[in-house]
């Protein structure tokens, strides 16, 4: 699933909630689990705006339709296939979510048996939740790629250091039981990971929860914020490019190295998106701003034990090496960035200092 289609997908999701609760219920109609998630799923977000796009709070709807009187299997599908927080890279990783939440459900009590064999609406039983303040949500998170594994205290302090807020405001989970019903209400920022392969090895969502950190998310910029957290972690990092159109250029991405003019736009794999792998498919670029920038820099490499890479030196944090290739039948060099090919070529740069 590549990054534009989880955005896209994750907001169509909010749209139809929102679409479902302000158009009238049909003629005749005593519920569905479907659309009654999503109308409770409404009121919630235009209660709590984008803290409404938790875990928990799909655990306390999933309860609500229990109670209403639908069968657990109808509440896991339906939080599946409905649910923001179900959007997932891998059906597998979908359906656990949904689990999860259903399993926190079955312990929920029922509505009054008689009522419910001809009403299942969660207002007509009591069990809606009340909306008291009507507001728009704003856009509460954003998924990115980071090259490298980071511990959930490395993501934790960047992200407060970012935000100029305290590293307990900050939640990194991989599971949901991890916080659950549990979470502190002084939590301002979630962070989910979800291990992925090829050239990438985590997946970021962040969700901002309330607008403060909305409104300095916006003043900072997408590009603001993940370059800082490539330059502070000393990683690189994958996004979408907001200057695209979402229908158009479906996998086309921004390879980001720290906070410098190091950006590259990039296209992911399709055929391997399947599979939770995202490899870059154009890195081996001249006109990279990546390898243009190092073209120009004056290099002064060391040399090493292994022939197959016999030069490689540290520039700007970051870990660079020359691969001898099988030529002429390949270009002589490959220069690799962080164990990343980038690009091949024949000559050396006039900048390289060479032993």
């Amino acid at each position: 699933m590549s990054i534009h289609e989880f955005e896209k997908e994750s907001q169509e999701r909010l749209n139809n909630a929102y679409k479902a609760l302000s158009l009238p219920d049909p003629d005749g109609y005593n519920g569905t689990s479907e659309r009654e998630y999503q109308k409770e799923l409404a009121r919630n977000l235009q209660n709590d705006g984008s803290k409404a796009i938790s875990a928990s709070m799909d655990q306390r709807i999933a309860g609500k339709l229990k109670a209403a009187g639908y069968s657990l299997g109808e509440i896991e599908e339906v939080v599946k296939q409905h649910s923001p927080m179900a959007v997932k890279p891998s059906q597998e990783q979908r359906q656990a979510y949904a689990k999860n939440v259903v399993q926190k459900a079955y312990f929920s009590g029922g509505a009054n048996p008689e009522k419910q064999l001809e009403e299942h609406r969660l207002e007509q039983l009591g069990i809606d939740t009340i909306v008291k303040i009507k507001q728009s949500l704003a856009m509460g998170w954003k998924l990115f790629l980071v090259d490298r594994d980071l511990s959930n205290d490395e993501i934790a302090t960047t992200f407060a250091e970012i935000f100029e807020i305290t590293e307990d405001d900050v939640i990194v989970f991989e599971e949901v039981e991890v916080f659950g019903d549990n979470l502190s209400d002084n939590i301002q920022l979630i962070c989910e990971r979800t291990s992925v392969k090829g050239d990438f090895q985590l997946s970021l969502t962040i969700y901002l929860q309330g607008y403060e950190l909305e409104e300095i998310a916006e003043k900072m910029g997408e590009l603001e914020i993940i370059g800082s957290f490539s330059e502070i972690l000393g990683c690189n990092c994958l996004i979408l490019d907001p200057s695209k159109d979402n229908l158009k250029d479906e996998d086309s991405c921004l390879f980001l190295q720290g906070l410098s003019n190091l950006i590259q736009e990039v296209f992911i794999d399709p055929d391997t998106l399947a599979n939770n792998e995202y490899i870059i498919t154009n890195f081996n670029d001249e006109s990279s701003p990546i390898v243009q920038e190092l073209l120009k820099q004056e290099l002064f490499w060391k040399a090493t034990d292994n022939p197959e890479f016999p030069y490689r030196l540290e520039f700007n944090d970051t870990f660079l090496e020359l691969r001898i290739n099988d030529f002429p039948e390949e270009s002589l060099y490959t220069l690799f960035i962080d164990s990343k090919s980038v690009y091949n070529f024949d000559d050396l740069s006039e900048c390289w200092q060479i032993p």
